[in-house]
């Protein structure tokens, strides 16, 4: 299955079908960069946020120019947000 069919499974928020998939794209190819950003957006939609935050970096370290590197960016901003007028955990 590829990043494409994987991202339209995301789109109508099938989130069980999509981790299978990703999980069958891995077991075919361990270093497919696209299905570690797929499994990155799923956990991330799942509230699962520090393991998606690992899958965006494994796609990242096998491609660099993975657009889980904007994900990885944007999810380390949440992370580092802190605002004291702000019940913050």
């Amino acid at each position: 299955m590829t990043d494409t069919e994987i991202s339209e499974i995301i789109a109508k928020d099938d989130l069980s079908e999509a981790r299978s998939a990703i999980a069958r794209a891995l077991a075919v190819n361990p270093d497919d960069d696209g299905a570690y950003y797929c499994l990155g957006r799923v956990l991330w939609k799942f509230d699962r946020r520090p393991e998606a935050l690992s899958a965006f970096t494994a796609a990242v370290r096998l491609n660099p120019d993975s657009p889980a590197r904007h994900a990885l960016e944007m999810g380390r901003d949440v992370f580092d947000f802190f605002n004291p007028d702000l019940l913050n955990p």
